[in-house]
């Protein structure tokens, strides 16, 4: 049954040595193995709503303000419910906060502790940049432990009692995926960007703006054709961040359109009134910021590829009219020349025609179809003209 398969984890926790000073806490970091049952039972949640991380790739679906959507459903209380076909995802329950988002983090926070679930190998192979997060805890733990010292490990104990575990630990996982998100988008524009501008050089020196000698066109077009199929894996992975970044983007959106998911967000305390979620308001705010930002750079990088390829396709066209051009005026000499032909088939008939007894006529024969073929050719390119073609 995989509702009870042990699962690799990592919990953290707080541990105060003193009950009566708050100040004097540790961070506890411990590897433990769970089971959907369990974190279904702890969480007093059904196992559908840990289905999310089960389906780590789904394609989500796209609204018109350019934002992916996540398919969630939602609860009796009005809180979301786990979506079927979504990647990222934040769901509030009545004693914790599943937290998925795709490639980075699965976890479960509760009011005093978090549990880190392993993102798995054979999940990151079907992603661009997710491959590359193989030890993916190990750099998100140490960033947990900071946020946690930095809050907890403070000198003013009212600094303590009003800091909520929950949200410190929301704030670190949001803060890991924006790293490896702005990490992965710097990495793939840099390296289409120098794509696009050997393209763009090649371009240049098609036209005759870099170089003029012509014989440098040739391997000018070799270096445009070479570029373009280095472009194609780096567009496919652009695509892919920037689906991932703006699955973000939309599951942090969807949290700030409910009130009642934000609300039950706060486990330390409860609130009852809307001001209450300011503080997890400013802060899935921030990183919704910080993530669009993200994806203003990645879209940009889209609009000049897909420009990119638009002036690419212009060039093979104005190449292959050249080429119909050329085969054009090929087929019109080679009609002048088989109507040369056909009257030259006329003479090797072999019958008498009284001409051939004449001394000048050979010359005058083969004047006249010269000229004849090179009125008809000409007569052929003319009308062309006239027709726009040539």
């Amino acid at each position: 049954d995989s509702n009870n398969r042990s699962m690799p984890a990592i919990s953290i926790q707080l541990q105060r040595l003193s009950p009566s000073d708050s100040t004097n806490t540790i961070v506890e970091v411990k590897h433990v193995t769970v089971t959907k049952l369990e974190l279904s039972q702890q969480l007093s949640c059904p196992l559908r709503d840990l289905r999310i991380m089960d389906h780590p790739k789904f394609t989500s679906t796209s609204t018109s303000s350019g934002i992916s959507s996540s398919s969630s459903s939602t609860n009796a209380d009005g809180t979301s419910g786990a979506g079927y076909g979504t990647n990222t995802a934040f769901l509030p329950r009545k004693s914790g906060i599943i937290v998925h988002i795709a490639g980075h983090t699965r976890a479960i926070i509760k009011k005093d502790f978090t549990v880190l679930l392993f993102v798995q190998q054979q999940q990151q192979q079907h992603g661009g940049e997710e491959a590359s997060n193989n030890h993916n805890n190990n750099n998100l733990v140490p960033l947990i432990v900071d946020h946690l010292t930095n809050a907890y490990g403070n000198s003013r104990p009212e600094y303590n009692n009003s800091t909520c575990f929950e949200f410190v630990i929301l704030e670190a996982l949001l803060k890991y995926a924006y790293m490896e998100k702005s990490k992965h988008a710097s990495d793939i524009i840099g390296r289409v960007k120098n794509v696009l501008e050997g393209i763009t050089v090649s371009n240049n020196i098609v036209d005759g703006i870099g170089l003029k000698k012509k014989e440098k066109k040739k391997d000018s077009y070799m270096v445009m054709q070479t570029r373009l199929g280095q472009l194609l894996p780096l567009k496919n992975r652009l695509d892919s961040i920037e689906a991932n970044c703006a699955e973000i983007a939309a599951a942090i959106y969807d949290v700030l359109q409910n009130e009642k998911d934000m609300k039950a967000m706060y486990l330390t305390r409860k609130v009852e009134d809307d001001h209450g979620v300011m503080e997890v308001e400013l802060l899935l705010e921030d990183f919704l910021l910080q993530m669009g930002e993200v994806l203003y750079s990645l879209r940009q990088l889209q609009s000049a590829v897909k420009n990119t390829e638009e002036v690419a396709d212009i060039e093979l066209d104005l190449m292959r009219n050249v080429i119909m051009r050329h085969e054009l005026l090929l087929e019109s000499y080679a009609f002048a020349a088989s109507c040369a032909a056909a009257i030259t088939g006329l003479f090797g008939m072999n019958l008498l025609n009284h001409l051939e007894f004449h001394k000048h006529m050979f010359s005058v024969v083969t004047v006249v179809l010269i000229l004849l073929s090179i009125g008809i050719a000409l007569g052929i390119q003319h009308r062309l003209r006239l027709d726009y073609i040539l």
